[in-house]
């Protein structure tokens, strides 16, 4: 024979009354919410049945959606000081590209560092920190600067200096920002050990080293959308060393005209080639590597039958990204 259960769940208080615990609250009118929330509640009916417990989060301000806040700097392997190692001295640089002020709250990265926020809002346009070190950071940028920082990276994690993926998500794992930046081409080499930090020069199209450049400013520009890039900036961190275009200071055979135009460290020997020619089919193809916000120089092609007349050919460009 068939046998049913039809369980029933009767709570009863010690008096043996059946309203609402003493830790509860009876909302009988609107509630007004003056931070971060969740609420947990159960409707009781006419006839004194309660309903099951329903859940739901609040936020105050706008919950950030994809795209509205964005990785805009990473410093991944900055220079190190006579008393800290290079790794107490590296920082993310977040900003808000909405129009509108949106909560923190719930946010963390799920890869890379071990970080989460709290509760508080970022205006439309604002930025923030967050550092491996804020008395490293605070020693070689001032307290003005440390006032941006938010936190500190959990645990022990670090920044890689080979590259890693850095995903930002909400409470529920879906993806804010995500960045899978490396040391090498695609990526600006210069950024890995050579002073400068990666930034970001586009918001629109994605996340790939399209949208990176190096900073002009040793040590990056926490906090700002930094200086310009041009190659008078750029060859004003030469530390020294022959800043003209034809030079070549680390004597790897890449002048410093296509150190910059390729991103790559100009004071450290770098075998990647970043104009390299090849013979596809009956076509001579010429790549060119250029690293994104690089605008003042022009690239022609010239030939010659007795490398002493040179003239301008006329050529079919296609631009394609490498893939990071």
């Amino acid at each position: 024979s068939d046998l049913l259960f039809s369980p029933e769940l009767i709570v009863i208080t010690t008096d043996g009354s059946v309203e609402p615990s003493p830790t509860s609250h009876v909302v009988r009118e609107g509630l007004t919410l003056t931070e971060r929330t969740t609420l947990k509640a159960r409707v009781r009916s006419s006839q004194g049945e309660w309903s099951a417990l329903s859940e739901a989060h609040f936020f105050l301000g706008e919950a950030p959606l994809e795209g509205s806040l964005r990785i805009s700097e990473i410093h991944y392997h900055p220079l190190s000081s006579d008393a800290r190692p290079s790794g107490d001295f590296e920082f993310i640089e977040l900003v808000n590209t909405s129009a509108q002020s949106i909560q923190l709250g719930g946010l963390r990265f799920s890869e890379g560092i071990e970080f989460a926020f709290e509760d508080r809002l970022l205006e439309a346009g604002a930025r923030l920190l967050i550092v491996s070190d804020k008395d490293a950071f605070t020693e070689r940028y001032g307290q003005a600067l440390a006032e941006g920082i938010v936190g500190v990276f959990g645990g022990t994690s670090r920044l890689s200096n080979g590259g890693e993926v850095l995903s930002l998500v909400n409470d529920i794992g879906q993806i804010i920002d995500q960045v899978s930046y490396s040391d090498s081409a695609p990526w600006p080499s210069a950024a890995d050990g050579g002073g400068v930090s990666l930034a970001r020069v586009r918001f629109d199209q994605g996340s790939g080293s399209d949208e990176w450049r190096v900073s002009v400013e040793i040590g990056g520009s926490p906090g700002s959308e930094g200086q310009p890039f041009n190659y008078t900036a750029w060859r004003a961190n030469l530390q020294g060393a022959d800043g003209e275009p034809l030079a070549d200071p680390d004597g790897d055979g890449k002048v410093n005209l296509l150190e910059y135009f390729s991103g790559t460290d100009p004071l450290a020997v770098n075998e990647t080639v970043a104009i390299n020619l090849r013979q596809d089919g009956g076509s001579v193809l010429l790549d060119v590597e250029q690293m994104a916000a690089v605008a003042d120089v022009a690239v022609t092609v010239e030939g010659s039958a007795d490398l002493l007349q040179w003239e301008a050919y006329a050529v079919e460009a296609d631009e394609t990204m490498l893939e990071d």
